[in-house]
């Protein structure tokens, strides 16, 4: 051995070395940058998702409602208040105050008609399915409710697509 020589590896492989560990730090660190940002980026455009089909079916009980409303207030029969309203939209129906149903339900809707009425105030909640928003219609004859029923994948319309384009992105932030 040479006394000018240090013992084990020389320079060029511990600077090989060195340097892979810092490219290994910078890419974990440029990693943990991306997933922070796009975790809450995700979550956001879930609740995004939900709130846009929660508004629309707000929208949609409200619009039925006022119609409902000139028809109920003139005492009208169950015929000329489905004719005044026309097509419901999928996921509507509007319960008269004589307990007939005009519009077609879903599976797990109606639930929340029984304590709108008793309560005569508007209830929104998360139920088997989905989301059901009860808006009760104070008329002459009664109490009517429009009850609008959004399903569990209507709330989640277009997420799964979102997310992966956000993975695709992260993928190549990192890359």
């Amino acid at each position: 051995l040479s006394p000018h020589r240090p013992c084990g590896p020389g320079p060029t492989a511990r600077s090989q070395r060195v340097r892979r560990r810092l490219a290994l730090l910078s890419l974990a660190t440029t990693a943990l940058v991306v997933i922070s940002l796009l975790i809450p980026l995700g979550l956001l455009v879930r609740r995004q998702a939900s709130d846009r089909a929660r508004l629309e079916a707000e929208r949609t009980a409200q619009s039925t409602a006022a119609l409902l409303a000139l028809t109920v207030s003139l005492n009208e029969d169950a015929g000329a208040i489905e004719s005044a309203l026309g097509p419901l939209d999928p996921g509507t129906v509007v319960v008269l105050p004589d307990g007939s149903v005009l519009g077609e339900p879903m599976t797990g809707q109606g639930t929340l008609v029984p304590i709108a009425v008793e309560r005569q105030a508007t209830i929104s909640r998360v139920v088997e399915g989905g989301w059901e928003y009860a808006l009760p219609v104070i008329g002459l004859a009664g109490t009517a409710v429009v009850d609008v029923f959004v399903t569990d994948e209507a709330l989640s319309d277009g997420v799964v697509e979102a997310w992966l384009l956000l993975a695709l992105l992260g993928v190549l932030l990192v890359a």
